[in-house]
Parts: C-alpha cells; structure tokens; sequence
C-alpha cells in the first residue's frame, strides 16, 4: 500500500493479496499514449504473490442455486442469506431479481436476524446496500436518511475497450460531474467513514480520484490498494504482461 504522499508502506499479503503502489511508465500503442502501470517490479511482487495464493485462499462454493443461475445467465442478481441452521448454512431469502427490477433500485442488505447476504457474487453485510444505476442518477436515487461507515463506488472510467463497444458514455464530463455530485458527505455516518472508489489501471483516473475527486467529497486520500485477479487455483486470470494494456489486479482507492 502507498500512503497518501506517495511513500511505500511496509507491504501486507493476504488472502486476495496487495501490492506497493507502482511507478508510471509511458506505451504508446495504436497511434495513442497511455499510461500503465508497467514498473518491472511490480509485474515481479504481484508473481510472488500469485505463487502463494493457491496455499492461503479459502475453499469457496457458492450455493447450487446460485452458480446455476448466474451461470446460465437467467438473472444478475440471487438474493441468499447465512442462516443459523449449520445443516443449511445457505438458503435464499428473497425471489430471484431480473435486470430491470435491480437497476435504478437500491437493495438493502439483511435484517438483523440475518449474519450476511449476497446479491449475485456481492456480499451485504446487515445494514448495507447496493445501487446499479446510471452515475447521473446517483445521487438522485440514494437514500437521505441513513448514514454508512464504509461507501464504495465502482463508477465507469473511460476507457478504449469501453468506448469500442459503447458500453456507456465515456465522455470527460459524462463521468466527471456526476461524480462530484455524488452526496458522500450526506451519506458517510458522522463519527467518518471510509471511502473507497475502484478505478483502471490508467494512473491518471486513479490521480484524479485522490487529488480531485476526494477534494470535492471532502474525503483525505489515505491509500490506493490493489486486488489481484485470480481464478480458484490462484492463478492470475490475465497473462502477467508488462506491455499489455490489461492487468490481472485492479486498484481501489482509499479516503
């Protein structure tokens, strides 16, 4: 992890791993600069990383139900809750949610009387919830009287492959203004919360995340970790290419 001046924390693996903070290099490709994060030691840290994944991670299954389902593609989203019956550790607790019924609607997490729930391969803990909407809508559609002590945001950075497919507007100010608008200083809980956006592998999202974007919410950048990538056997799910555009790790920032 990098604290918030830059500097290199004392590196933590754990299940999922982390990885230090990379320097920036320049590629150009297809007639256009970008950056990535290729930093030879980084592509070095993250395959020792991987090496030590398959002996650390858990054994996870998700629910018949729900690999069915979200395998065949019939739903987005399986609403499942950890009940107190170890004989049926998993069981589900609400109807199965199409697409147009989880769009533009927040879902609450679990009632008390519930230790956790999952909307598709997300985890609710109990008083939690989750939107799926248009970034311009956001603000909108989140709720004014509750208050969180975690938030996080997996808005849509621009990006080429986004942008061939016309996945979303990718536009600069479809996706900065809206996020400045985003009520985080109505929503965090006022003893603080902790704020933490996803973001591509591009640095300059990520710079403008900890330097602009947490300026306008009043949040203080305190770290950027990364998630890496990997399949059950603790592989990495992409090649660890340093030229390739596409990393096996994602970075999060944290305010």
């Amino acid at each position: 992890m990098a604290d918030s001046d830059g500097h290199d924390n004392e590196l933590v693996v754990v299940p999922g791993g982390s990885l230090a903070a990379p320097y920036v290099a320049q590629s150009k490709k297809r007639k256009r600069t970008a950056i990535y994060e290729n930093e030879p030691g980084l592509h070095a840290f993250a395959r020792a990383c991987f090496g030590r994944l398959p002996a650390s991670l858990p054994r996870i299954a998700l629910p018949a139900p729900l690999d069915a389902r979200t395998a065949a593609g019939e739903a987005v989203a399986v609403a499942v809750a950890r009940g107190g019956d170890s004989r049926d550790p998993l069981r589900p607790v609400h109807e199965t949610y199409t697409l147009d019924e989880v769009v533009d609607r927040v879902l609450q997490g679990p009632s008390a009387r519930f230790d956790v729930e999952a909307v598709g391969a997300c985890a609710l803990p109990p008083g939690g919830a989750t939107l799926l909407a248009d970034v311009s809508r956001w603000a909108a559609l989140l709720p004014r009287t509750r208050e969180y002590t975690c938030i996080v945001a997996d808005p849509p950075w621009p990006s080429r492959s986004a942008a061939r497919r016309g996945a979303y507007d990718t536009a600069r100010d479809a996706w900065r203004a809206p996020l400045r608008k985003l009520p985080v200083g109505r929503l965090a809980a006022s003893s603080g919360a902790v704020v933490a956006v996803w973001v591509t592998n591009d640095r300059k999202v990520a710079d403008w995340v900890a330097k602009t974007l947490f300026r306008a919410w009043g949040v203080r950048h305190v770290g950027t970790w990364y998630w890496l990538k990997c399949a059950s056997d603790g592989s990495p799910v992409l090649p660890l290419d340093e030229h390739a555009e596409r990393k096996p790790w994602e970075p999060l920032v944290v305010g």
